[in-house]
């Protein structure tokens, strides 16, 4: 026998306010839902009352003279009592509390029964797809989500909250939400961009306390990774190799210093021979002196019988600049 009805008869009237949900304080983390006692409900549109068998699992509890209840094959059985029971689901990555009053107490029933006919009042809803169950409140967020099991029920799994009523309960609302459980993408970035493997092992191995993940939220690429990590293409052959010295010269401009040498220089030029890496330095007081000193080297190799081609150079105003480049045609 799964699916229990409170009978119509005048020991019920009392108690026609089974369908009440009210709501409860925020959960700080997720330890509270890892933590908690692992409690499974069935649901049933048949049900008009909640029940359950478990008398541990009340925050609050009267007793009451025996009510009787009648189920599937004309069994009956009694309540003994009613009160208050905190329900912590996790749904879509949320944690939500449910606060469900007056539920009926029936030890000899074997399992927990949540009323479906109770949810939907309210302009709350349930919507079924698939063999999942998800229980939505009036603004469309789900709440709770359960599985199907066999004839035509569902079983949803909770987490019993502390059962010591708190000072600040509000009963005005269906459920609470509290901050979402960190996604794969949110953990990636804040482990400074750690690839999901490594996550993945940190999470399997428990080397983190803490790390609680959204198992149902996609791994997505990382842009940010994905553009660090992109090469450049290789150049293409070079067309033309300079294999003698004075050939190629690379050059470029160092400064301006703060402090002044002690003839007055800012800056230094670097000329670097490409084919025997010998190594030139000039030192200059501007950096306008450094085109003069260009055509002073090249006419320094012209001299010793070396064939000036080329010079790789930045773009610098010192460097492309017309009287150096009227030079370099002549």
């Amino acid at each position: 026998m799964v699916a229990l009805n409170a009978d119509n008869g005048a020991g019920v009237k009392a108690y026609d306010d089974y369908n009440s949900y009210n709501s409860y304080e925020n959960v700080s983390s997720d330890s509270e839902f890892n933590d908690g006692q692992a409690y499974d409900w069935l649901v049933d549109t048949g049900t008009t009352s909640h029940i359950t068998h478990q008398r541990d699992t009340f925050a609050t509890y009267e007793s009451i003279p025996k009510v009787p209840i009648s189920g599937v094959g004309g069994v009956e059985t009694f309540a003994i009592g009613r009160g208050t029971v905190f329900l912590l689901s996790r749904c879509d990555g949320y944690m939500n509390v449910l606060q469900l009053n007056n539920v009926l107490h029936v030890p000899s029933n074997r399992n927990s029964l949540l009323s479906l006919r109770n949810w939907e009042e309210n302009d709350r809803s349930i919507h079924a797809h698939k063999g999942i169950l998800h229980l939505t409140s009036s603004e469309g967020k789900d709440i709770a989500c359960g599985w199907k099991i066999v004839n035509k029920l569902y079983m949803m799994s909770f987490r019993l909250m502390d059962q010591s009523t708190p000072t600040n309960v509000a009963f005005n609302a269906a459920y609470i939400a509290t901050d979402p459980t960190p996604s794969w993408e949110t953990w990636h970035q804040r482990y400074g961009h750690v690839g999901y493997p490594g996550l993945q092992m940190l999470l399997d191995q428990h080397m983190v306390d803490g790390l609680n993940v959204n198992l149902l939220m996609p791994k997505p690429d990382c842009i940010a990774c994905i553009e660090a990590k992109i090469h450049e293409a290789p150049y293409g052959p070079t067309t033309k190799k300079f294999t003698k010295p004075g050939e190629l010269t690379h050059i470029d401009l160092w400064g301006k210093y703060d402090i002044t040498s002690i003839h007055s220089n800012l800056y230094y030029l670097l000329m670097v021979d490409n084919a025997s890496r010998y190594i030139t330095v000039e030192f200059l007081k501007t950096k306008s002196e450094a085109t003069a000193r260009i055509k002073e080297y090249l006419a320094y190799l012209t001299a010793r019988n070396k064939t000036p081609c080329a010079l790789r150079m930045d773009r610098g105003t010192e460097f492309v600049n017309e009287e150096l480049q009227t030079w370099c045609h002549s």
